[in-house]
């Protein structure tokens, strides 16, 4: 829930300078409503594929600072460092994609995704 308080903003600004920036509709589904068996909520991107690509730029952009920024907080308050000292973390994003889309994402064999592995 902080994340997606992060994504809207206070008043929503913060979500309708995405908007405004990527040209897209970006959607949240509502505090309390998760994706089924999980505690993830579901952000919708509509608009060109040009716009949604930046769309997703910037939403990664903000979520990988957000994630940066709390483990880096975590961090010091655990182990008293410096905010400065950020060890690395994995970073984690969910993607929810059509069943239509899975076999041409995976590709032949797991081309695709052996592709991504590697670059």
């Amino acid at each position: 829930n902080n994340v997606a308080g992060s994504i809207i903003g206070r008043a929503g600004q913060t979500i309708d300078e995405l908007q405004t920036q990527s040209q897209t509709r970006i959607k949240l589904s509502q505090a309390g409503d998760y994706y089924p068996g999980t505690q993830d909520r579901v952000c919708l991107i509509q608009g060109k594929p040009e716009n949604v690509r930046t769309a997703l730029q910037l939403l990664l952009a903000r979520l990988f600072k957000l994630q940066s920024d709390q483990h880096a907080q975590q961090l010091a308050w655990q182990l008293q460092r410096p905010k400065g000292e950020t060890p690395s973390f994995d970073f984690v994003v969910r993607l929810l994609i059509p069943t239509a889309s899975g076999g041409m994402i995976i590709g032949k064999m797991g081309s695709n995704i052996k592709y991504l592995e590697e670059t």
